[in-house]
């Protein structure tokens, strides 16, 4: 499996990691904390795959 590969489905991971703890976790701190962190890793993310695909 490619790098690009492998950044790509961890990219979709994230996402998806992120979509479910926004339904479970109530609104608060702990959300706001893991909402910064899930953006932070999807902003580095694409920024992998944007220095691999050029």
């Amino acid at each position: 499996m490619s790098v690009m590969m492998q950044a790509g489905l961890a990219l979709v991971a994230v996402v998806a990691l992120t979509a479910i703890v926004w339904q479970v976790v109530p609104k608060g701190r702990l959300r706001t904390g893991l909402g910064l962190v899930s953006a932070v890793m999807v902003v580095l993310l694409v920024a992998v795959l944007i220095k691999l695909w050029f």
